[in-house]
């Protein structure tokens, strides 16, 4: 009855999955097996309380049924940052249990890496594979050795080879990104095109296709990312017209959270449109306005947009689709709420940060003009939370707030945008973007943090 279970479930049935579980259960209570796809089955079925309970009553490896439960739950609400300290004590009770379970410990060393305890996840990781150069590379960011951390990935980019034909599209998508970063989008493009893979399904070409037109942008090709938009099919059609219109043909002010370099009264005067990550944009009467919702923790529900875009008509709010995982029907039912048609670029490493999405998503829509303020990358005396989040918090950020985010890519990027003419910025941006890479990263300094 497990193995009916088992089936069922990766057959994409995972109410009879549960049930064929519960039989199993009945039978033989301590089958932990059982358990474990009792817990997935409910999970599958958004049954998040009965997943909970079913695991906090399991007789063997409560602590990883619980862990589980707890990271899928966490997961729907928004909730991991909240409830990252809990899961990581069950995985290290799970660990006590089951010393040999990689998949368990895998997680773990995440979840450290999460709560920046970097000296922690470096001593659960394995000692090679990406999982431990992502520590490495992590841990030299948040202390601030960005020359060492760019270095690092640049080698491990380097060493990545190039998948065989039959390989997954995954393998391929992964190669090409190493090799931008390593070589530059003009060699990855053109290894990407003289690649002879399998038959490839619908989504994986239309995957191919896109790294294709991220390698264009990346190269200062932005006519390939404007016809690429119009393929994909969006599920806020009012709104997307509503941000067409607002883009297309004119001048857009694209203002960041940095407390430095903020737009001047020419600036706007200059500007049809304000987009900024803040809430109220600073954008007047006369100014379509657009804002980014980018603290992905936010719970956007019906309350959520109801005081964000407290009942004004020239207002946008754009999510990216992954914030969806939570409340996902309340974005569709505004009319003034636009999901992004895709995330952002594929080729861009690491996950940048709100601004370079911007950018993306703005470039697509044909605008006449784009100019950037409010950003310092980091160079400035103090960087605030404020403007990345919807709340306003005006708390200062940790060094160890980027150690996720590839700061030498996203410098790259911009400055690459700004060469080849696709944006303009504020004096005091092109000052810092003029310069060189290595000149950036030995100016970016930072006080490096201690380990939790």
């Amino acid at each position: 009855v497990e193995y009916f279970g088992v089936s069922e479930r990766h057959v994409g049935d995972p109410l009879a999955a549960h049930g064929a579980f519960n039989s199993a259960l009945a039978r033989e209570p301590e089958n932990g097996d059982a358990m474990l796809g009792c817990v997935q089955s409910l999970l599958a079925l958004h049954r998040f309380g009965s997943a909970e309970q079913c695991a906090h009553t399991a007789t063997i490896h409560r602590a990883g049924l619980r862990a589980q439960t707890l990271e899928a739950v966490a997961s729907n609400d928004g909730q991991v940052e909240t409830r990252r300290d809990e899961i990581i004590e069950l995985l290290r009770t799970h660990l006590v249990e089951r010393p040999g379970d990689t998949r368990a410990r895998d997680r773990l060393a995440k979840h450290l890496l999460g709560a920046a305890r970097f000296t922690d996840a470096g001593e659960v990781a394995p000692t090679s594979g990406p999982l431990r150069e992502l520590v490495d590379w992590a841990t030299l960011t948040a202390a601030g050795q960005h020359q060492a951390a760019y270095r690092l990935k640049k080698e491990i980019s380097a060493r990545s080879a190039r998948p065989s034909r039959f390989a997954p599209t995954s393998d391929l998508v992964r190669y090409i990104q190493c090799l931008n970063y390593s070589t530059g989008p003009a060699n990855a493009l053109e290894a990407l095109r003289s690649s002879r893979p399998r038959r490839m399904s619908l989504n994986e070409q239309r995957l191919r296709h896109k790294l294709a037109v991220d390698l264009q942008l990346a190269s200062g090709n932005v006519g390939h990312l404007v016809d690429h938009r119009s393929t994909y099919r969006t599920p806020t059609s009012r709104a997307e017209l509503a941000f067409r219109a607002a883009i297309e043909g004119r001048n857009v002010l694209v203002v960041g959270p940095s407390p430095h370099h903020r737009p001047t009264e020419l600036d706007r005067r200059w500007a049809d449109v304000v987009v900024t990550t803040q809430s109220p944009p600073l954008a007047g009467p006369e100014h379509s306005r657009i804002t980014y919702v980018t603290d992905g923790t936010v719970r956007t529900n019906d309350a959520f947009y109801r005081s964000t875009l407290d009942g004004d008509p020239q207002q946008l709010l754009v999510l990216r689709p992954s914030v969806l995982r939570h409340h996902a029907p309340s974005a569709l039912d505004h009319s003034a709420v636009r999901v992004m048609p895709t995330e952002d670029s594929t080729t861009l490493m690491g996950t940048h940060f709100a601004i370079q999405r911007i950018l993306y998503d703005v470039l697509a829509y044909s605008p006449s003009s784009v100019r950037l303020a409010g950003i310092d990358f980091f160079l400035g005396d103090e960087s605030h939370v404020a403007g990345y989040r919807v709340d306003s918090d005006t708390s200062v950020v940790p060094p160890s707030f980027n150690y996720s985010h590839d700061v030498a890519y996203d410098f790259w990027y911009t400055k690459t945008l700004l060469e080849h003419g696709l944006v303009d910025s504020v004096p005091a941006i092109r000052g810092i973007l003029d310069g060189s890479l290595e000149a950036y990263l030995t100016a970016l300094r930072w006080r490096p943090v201690p380990s939790t």
